[in-house]
């Protein structure tokens, strides 16, 4: 393959990569305009995630089943990590607003840092525990009061617990994705998360408005499925680092975006405390591994 080729690839996978960051950032506002239930919400992104899913891989005619019962299970356990991720997002979301929710979660790669050195019974570094303390001082920062009565201060613990919960996440997939591709494992994943939160919903007895209806539909095909399936193909032609580093951009894209779409501004303590915390969550995902 030629170097023209190559880069021309390598140009139409930057663009990919940053819509599928740029899509995954908008459902910060959708969820934030949203008037259900953050297991309403999650619910109906699931099962419309899944149902694109599924489209899309018997129209490439993936084989879809998972390849034994320890597999069933394991999928089972992720796709139940994965409700409690979104829902706990949406959650931050809803009480703190787009830019906090949306940060707070975005440091998934620091949580990541320090759970895999402790699930292989090691130390993690120091280097590492320090990157989680500034963390801890930008959450101190767009948290106004510690008073868990305050919506920014709870939304901001979501957040982080959800940014949590997404690090679990993160290092199990690494183990299906060695065995399936992307798409499958998201499939799954997101099948299972919707049925989880089956006897949790308000569905049933209450009718969402037209709006939040067609905001459910963006949010579970275009802001799930569609940028699912960019983000695993630009990964071709991206290396992991340059990923990780576009990724860390879904706050600042969800923060201009929930500015225009419904104005909603963060105050200027807030905005320091996401600058730092962002700052940290983009250098521990490019900074080397040993």
């Amino acid at each position: 393959m030629s170097s023209s080729v190559m880069e021309q690839q390598h140009k139409k996978s930057l663009i990919a990569i940053h819509i599928a960051v740029l899509l995954f950032g908008i459902s910060g506002p959708l969820g934030a305009v949203v008037a259900l239930p953050a297991t309403d919400i999650v619910f109906s992104r699931s099962l419309i995630g899944a149902a694109t899913l599924l489209g899309m891989l018997l129209f490439t005619r993936q084989p879809i089943a998972p390849q034994s019962k320890l597999d069933w299970a394991f999928f089972a356990i992720t796709g139940s990590l994965l409700a409690a991720h979104w829902v706990t997002f949406f959650m931050s979301i809803q009480m703190a607003g787009v830019a906090v929710g949306l940060t707070t979660v975005s440091t998934f790669t620091i949580w990541v840092a320090l759970l895999e050195p402790a699930l292989s019974r090691r130390f993690p570094k120091l280097s590492d525990i320090a990157i989680a303390a500034v963390v801890i001082l930008g959450v101190i920062l767009v948290a106004p009061e510690f008073n868990w009565q305050n919506d920014t201060t709870r939304g901001a613990v979501w957040g982080i617990f959800s940014a949590i919960l997404f690090a679990f996440l993160s290092l199990s997939n690494r183990q299906l994705v060695k065995r399936y591709s992307g798409l499958v494992v998201a499939f799954h994943q997101q099948f299972i998360a919707g049925l989880c939160l089956l006897a949790t919903v308000s569905l049933y007895t209450t009718r969402p408005s037209n709006s939040d209806l067609v905001s459910l539909l963006i949010l579970g095909s275009l802001c799930t499925a569609v940028p699912h399936a960019l983000f695993i193909a630009s990964l071709t032609h991206i290396n992991t680092r340059t990923a990780s580093l576009i990724t860390c951009l879904e706050p600042v894209y969800g923060i201009i975006l929930a500015a225009i779409l419904i104005s909603q501004f963060p105050d200027l303590r807030t905005l320091i405390g996401c600058a730092v915390i962002l700052s940290v969550a983009c250098y521990a995902s490019i900074k080397p591994a040993n």
